[in-house]
């Protein structure tokens, strides 16, 4: 579903307004979600200082969206464009200035979220 979100949004942002929030959701529940999956087989995401479970979870589904990107070479250097110039330049990313301005957060932990999903694939597809 992160995927297909990313890619409808980076199409048409003008017509996919929701798309960025809905990710954002998807990140939310994903740690209650999938709690016995992230102990039992990410536990290496939990950090030795501060836990934030949206950053573990951000990592962790970054590993999964990894697994499906596999598939397609040009499908993940889409979503990893897509990713990238949304964190390279954080004043001009559309997507973590509304994740930031919906959830009062500053703007450097939502780009701090989107890092954690793009290093979760990363990983896995180097």
């Amino acid at each position: 579903m992160v995927i297909l979100k990313l890619v409808s949004w980076a199409d048409r942002p003008e017509e996919r307004g929701n798309d960025p929030s809905d990710i954002l959701q998807i990140i939310s529940n994903y740690f209650l979600f999938e709690y016995d999956e992230i102990i039992d087989n990410h536990y290496d995401t939990f950090p030795d200082e501060e836990f934030d479970q949206l950053r573990i979870s951000a990592k962790v589904l970054g590993r999964k969206v990894a697994e499906i990107l596999r598939k397609s070479e040009k499908l993940a250097d889409r979503v990893l464009n897509i990713l990238e110039s949304n964190t390279i330049d954080q004043k001009n990313s559309p997507i973590a200035k509304q994740w930031a301005q919906k959830n009062d957060w500053p703007l450097d932990y939502a780009i701090g979220l989107l890092e954690e999903l793009k290093s979760g694939i990363i990983e896995i597809l180097k």
